[in-house]
């Protein structure tokens, strides 16, 4: 199995260490406080049967990077932020020392991403990325 706990405190370790990220809050935050802010929290898993023995499963888990603004100018700066600090994610999560979080997968990917806007209701653009972690477990053990 996957102990979910595991990977979202590793992947927070990992965030924290982006200097451009102000908070990383794992699960959603009932209040937001410091931003650009992350979150981390699982999102879906799939069981595959590898063997009558082993059992492959990928779970993923959703990091959103989140960035505010005041006004409609500040906007192209907020997307800036944005998109270095998703560029920064990309790159520490791709690295060979963090593709297994210390042993609690076997492997990972970034499998996705999605940029969205909030001009509505928070002033917010964000970017959602899909991080896949896989691990392969003997059911009877």
């Amino acid at each position: 199995m996957i102990d979910e706990a595991a990977v979202i405190s590793a992947l927070a370790t990992i965030l924290e260490g982006i200097t451009d990220i102000k908070a990383v809050h794992q699960g959603v935050p009932g209040e937001w406080t410091d931003y650009p802010a992350a979150t981390i929290y699982p999102l879906s898993w799939e069981e595959e049967y590898a063997d009558l023995r082993d059992t492959k499963i990928v779970a993923v888990f959703r990091i959103g990077i989140h960035v505010t603004y005041d006004t409609a100018t500040d906007l192209p700066g907020a997307q800036a932020v944005l998109w270095s600090i998703v560029n920064q994610v990309k790159e520490e999560l791709g690295k060979q020392e963090n593709i297994d979080l210390g042993g609690a997968i076997d492997f990972s990917s970034l499998s996705s991403g999605s940029f969205l806007f909030d001009t509505k209701e928070a002033n917010q653009v964000y970017c959602l990325i899909d991080y896949k972690a896989t691990k392969r477990f003997n059911r009877h053990a």
